[in-house]
């Protein structure tokens, strides 16, 4: 079954693979991500049939199909859910498998039933960094920033090192304008990365918050090394160097940096050459 079940995962990373790649053969990707879709499930039901006892091939089986479900494939999300409830009868205190449920529901666009689902997983270990994470960031997404920053503060107190914890809770901190937890936070981030962007561009606008404008320059110096292309980095950038408000003529008109829907800075553009 080990076996049966390796072979899935592998399949369930093509899977992901392919459907990541900007591919201008459609029908030949769709083919390609048929097949692999086929082998990652046959592979996780043979596990199961070797061994039915075994809670991790029932976890496996539900996370190709919650692969499936996050790309809005019909039919995917029940049969992930049921392979997961499988999974915790067999595995009652895998504190991964009512998190698993918790990202199926918010896949199917119930916050509220994924933090019952995060609450049932930190029952189990209340110190779960992944479940913890997950909380805050719908705690963020629902406009509950106090809440959404105890969380987070709680994901770096057990995983100190966390990049995406740090950037959250920084970027949590910026938006409550907490300033010096914000530096905190992401000054610990670039520590660890310094290539980290995004991390950096906060900084820099917490720096200028704080009336630190050498500082604040020289976080947007370092972005602009890393992403030449940036045009929002070079504005910022003038600004700095003339004495203004690190934002002045950027937002307004642009919405804050806080408050888009994306990131500043396309990472994936990042002249680095490391990954985020």
């Amino acid at each position: 079954d080990q076996y049966f079940r390796t072979i899935s995962e592998f399949y369930l990373l093509k899977m992901n693979n392919i459907a990541g790649q900007a591919n201008e053969q459609k029908e030949k990707q769709g083919i390609d991500f048929q097949k692999a879709l086929g082998n990652a499930i046959d592979s996780a039901k043979s596990a199961i049939s070797l061994n039915s006892a075994d809670p991790t091939n029932w976890a496996q089986l539900g996370r190709v199909y919650e692969a499936l479900a996050s790309i809005k494939i019909q039919g995917a999300y029940d049969p992930a859910v049921s392979a997961i409830g499988e999974a915790i009868k067999l595995s009652p205190y895998d504190p991964s498998l009512p998190l698993a449920l918790a990202r199926l529901d918010l896949i199917n666009g119930k916050p509220e039933d994924a933090k019952k689902h995060l609450q049932d997983s930190l029952k189990i270990k209340e110190d779960f960094a992944q479940a913890l994470y997950l909380f805050a960031q719908i705690e963020a997404q629902q406009g509950n920033i106090k809440e959404a920053i105890s969380r987070s503060e709680q994901v770096v107190s057990v995983a100190p090192n966390d990049l995406g914890a740090l950037f959250q809770l920084g970027l949590l901190y910026y938006q409550s304008k907490n300033f010096d937890g914000t530096l905190a936070a992401l000054e610990r981030a670039v520590a660890i990365n310094p290539s980290y962007s995004n991390a950096r561009y906060f900084l820099g606008l917490a720096y200028d918050s704080k009336g630190m404008k050498d500082r604040a320059l020289d976080q947007f110096k370092k972005i602009s090394q890393l992403n030449p292309e940036n045009q929002e980095v070079k504005t910022i950038i003038s600004n700095l160097t003339a004495g203004k408000s690190a934002l002045d003529t950027v937002s307004p008109p642009a919405p804050a940096p806080d408050k888009r829907a994306t990131l500043p800075i396309d990472e994936k553009n990042d002249k680095s050459g490391l990954k985020k």
